[in-house]
């Protein structure tokens, strides 16, 4: 009868005694579950006829004085029996949704395996081959057609290590030296929120390095936890970002298809298996290692069928979790 437990009820299935906070109900004379859960639905009513102030309380005498609408016997029992069926099937239903949530987690990593595996949409005979594309790009580019630590690849797909697509050069800005000038910052602490910080240079307290449109923020901090980036192009700022990001700029990708690759299962496991650092909140993907790792390659039409194909499925999943709240 007493702050935040004012309402909570049990049924006792052995003698025992209580002190003054709590309201013994015995020697009554209808259906004890009929009973129990007409308490139980009358809690919200119980809580807001408490009163006090830090500690709010309900008398015994307000509680004696609930009417409560009493059915034949019979009745109650019927209406007990169909309250604990529709419980036992809501019980049955949360379990269910969670296994359906846990399900949607897997397809959509499945979907993503299957697309950059192309198997997701079907390949286009009139698309330009990746080789051919990668060798009017980077001539300089080592191709590879099949790799027995990699997945077997389709028609016109190849491999190709990070390095030999990127063609970003690291350039370093102190945003200080501009004090009044806006800025377009991707920073690690605001990826959750999908947008970057629009603040002045004299906000900035580091070196940053420049980035632009479409370029890709592989998260190189705790890479377990998957932060991949597009950089946009919402207001015309200078771009920035800070040092704990791996850019990668690619002519031969498009940009949402590589960061579906990029947090995709398999990248993802393959960047967390080769790690500096202890512990999972100070480790650290190594640059040198990562520039090194294959991205598969398909034809630049392809690539964009495959974005367009997942987001599809995606969407549709999205609005089966929506349907489960």
């Amino acid at each position: 009868m007493y702050g935040a437990t004012i309402g909570k009820l049990g049924i006792l299935n052995i003698d025992a005694t209580t002190n003054q906070a709590c309201c013994a109900c015995y020697k009554y004379w209808i259906n004890q579950k009929y009973l129990f859960f007409f308490l139980l639905a009358w809690r919200p009513q119980f809580i807001q006829m408490g009163g006090g102030g830090a500690q709010p309380n309900i008398s015994k005498e307000k509680i004696e004085e609930t009417y409560i609408p009493c059915p034949p016997a019979n009745e109650q029992l019927r209406i007990e029996r169909q309250i604990e069926f529709i419980f036992e099937l809501l019980n049955k239903v949360d379990v269910s949704k969670n296994d359906i949530e846990k399900t949607v987690v897997k397809t959509k990593s499945k979907i993503l395996e299957l697309a950059l595996q192309g198997k997701l949409v079907p390949q286009d005979s009139a698309d330009e081959p990746a080789a051919d594309m990668l060798r009017r790009i980077n001539p300089k580019a080592k191709i590879i057609t099949d790799n027995p630590h990699y997945p077997q690849l389709p028609d016109n797909w190849v491999y190709v290590s990070i390095a030999d697509i990127n063609s970003y050069s690291p350039r370093n800005i102190n945003p200080s030296q501009s004090p009044d000038e806006k800025f377009e910052l991707y920073s690690v602490p605001v990826f959750s929120k999908g947008e970057p910080e629009y603040i002045t240079g004299k906000e900035i307290g580091s070196t940053k390095q420049t980035v632009s449109e479409d370029d890709i923020l592989l998260c190189k901090i705790n890479p377990h936890l998957n932060r991949v980036w597009i950089v946009g192009n919402k207001m015309n700022n200078t771009k920035i970002a800070s040092s704990e990001w791996i850019i990668v700029r690619s002519k031969s990708l498009y940009a949402p298809y590589a960061k579906y690759y990029f947090s995709c299962p398999s990248f993802r496991q393959l960047l967390c298996s080769q790690v500096s650092g202890v512990g999972g909140s100070l480790t650290r993907a190594q640059p040198a290692i990562v520039k090194q790792y294959l991205v598969p390659i398909p034809p630049i039409g392809e690539q964009k069928r495959i974005v367009a194909k997942i987001e599809e499925l995606i969407d549709y999943i999205n609005l089966i979790q929506i349907s489960l709240d």
